[in-house]
């Protein structure tokens, strides 16, 4: 058998025509409308919404792309009799010039100069757009995870990290996996640092939007007197922290419990402890520790052949069992990340300076989110869709579909060539 071509002279079977569903999704949910109400007016001679330069950027994504200039190949694929704009790169990042905030420059007590970028407005859209699509934050208590970082780059404002590359350290608010405030800051400003201030603003936003916060992990970073008195002042907050070592001589031999830690035998015990700093202000606190033998055959001289962890809590109410499985599913925290990252392009910043590339960072959160909301409509219908895929697979069996617009009764249809059931997206949707 040979191989023929057979050449598409009139550029009208289109690639990764899933992209049309989706924005059929959006159009009938009143997405764009939301996007467009929620950010500054643009130019009135201005030819693309805000909207369109959201959701411009995330079919970008969901088509593959790993760059900001990829959208210009997608507009050039999928524009068609306006059923969806698309617009350049050169519109995005011209808009992305107008919302920018400055950089804040914070020198230490030690003579160290920090750059923070709060961008206000955006992280207000990026929550409330992760708000309106997930009404149930609102009505159900939800859990909160907090991390930071870090993003490599080589652009001239970047400074080194604490694993000697250079780049830049973004702190990130997730609820329920999704991300609702992000925060840019230098490459040398370690995730300790102010930390409490970046949770205050984080917070302050859920609270004004409603949100149910009710759980909150951290890692070892938040083991300080400043995150400690933030959550005094929080006592709606139950808050799980990974603590510093305390070293075997506060424990008892006698008060190991055997318990199960991701399907391996373990021992755990707890005790009442005081925060760093919270001795005086006498609020429960609940320091919980477990141990898992190690596989090496050397023992360590105060440890023995242990690997101990350390964890903080006020939840003074669940086994020691739950609570330490509680707080180790905040690893999917950094599976988020790594979506960011890899998924939207958190690794192939733009720009040179940190302020504009703190826009595109949330621009691209804001396509999480909608991917995510996507993915939960598309996946009652598509069997190999779950809410667990990531893009590669989305894009597979969804987005790369050819079609072709045909033009009869005086309006244009679309022609799938594919047996998966788009039909019900146009029925229930």
């Amino acid at each position: 058998m040979n191989l023929s071509i057979s050449v598409d002279k009139s550029n009208k079977i289109k690639a990764n025509s899933g992209i049309y569903f989706l924005e059929n999704i959006a159009r009938k949910n009143n997405l764009k409308f939301f996007l467009d109400d929620q950010l500054p007016d643009r130019h009135p001679q201005a030819r693309f919404s805000d909207s369109e330069l959201i959701l411009g950027l995330a079919y970008s994504f969901l088509c593959g792309g790993q760059y900001l200039e990829d959208v210009n190949w997608v507009k050039r694929q999928l524009e068609y009799n306006r059923f969806l704009s698309i617009p350049s790169s050169d519109t995005i990042q011209y808009r992305i010039k107008q919302l920018f905030s400055p950089d804040q420059i914070i020198t230490s007590h030690t003579g160290t100069t920090h750059r923070f970028n709060c961008n206000t407005l955006l992280n207000d859209v990026l929550l409330r757009l992760a708000v309106r699509l997930n009404p149930n934050w609102k009505k159900e208590d939800q859990v909160l995870d907090y991390d930071n970082t870090i993003v490599e780059t080589g652009k001239p404002d970047s400074a080194f990290t604490y694993k000697k590359n250079k780049g830049y350290m973004p702190g990130v608010l997730f609820v329920d996996g999704l991300p609702v405030y992000v925060e840019g800051r230098n490459g040398n400003s370690p995730s300790r640092y102010l930390l409490h201030e970046t949770l205050e603003r984080a917070f302050r936003k859920l609270s004004d939007c409603g949100v149910k916060a009710r759980f909150i992990r951290i890692d070892g970073a938040a083991y300080q007197r400043g995150v400690f008195d933030w959550l005094s002042q929080h006592p709606e907050l139950t808050y799980y922290i990974r603590a510093n070592n305390q070293g075997t001589g506060i424990l008892k031999e006698d008060q190991w419990q055997d318990i199960q830690v991701a399907g391996n035998p373990a021992q755990a015990q707890s005790m009442s402890y005081s925060g760093p700093g919270m001795e005086e202000r006498n609020l429960p606190c609940r320091l919980v520790v477990y141990r898992i033998q190690s596989k090496s055959p050397q023992s360590d001289l105060f440890t023995g052949n242990y690997t101990y962890q350390f964890l903080l809590t006020n939840d003074m109410e669940n086994d020691l069992e739950s609570i330490i499985d509680f707080y180790n599913k905040r690893g999917n925290c950094e599976r988020s990340i790594d979506i960011l990252k890899h998924d939207f392009n958190w690794n192939h910043l733009p720009f040179g300076n940190m302020a504009l590339n703190t826009v595109y960072m949330i621009f691209a959160a804001m396509a999480n989110v909608i991917f995510e909301w996507f993915k939960s409509i598309v996946s009652r219908y598509f069997p190999h869709i779950e809410r667990s895929t990531r893009i590669k697979r989305f894009i597979l069996y969804f987005v790369n579909v050819p079609g072709k617009w045909i033009r009869t009764a005086r309006q244009y249809r679309l022609k799938i060539y594919s047996t998966q059931p788009f039909d019900k997206l146009i029925q229930k949707e």
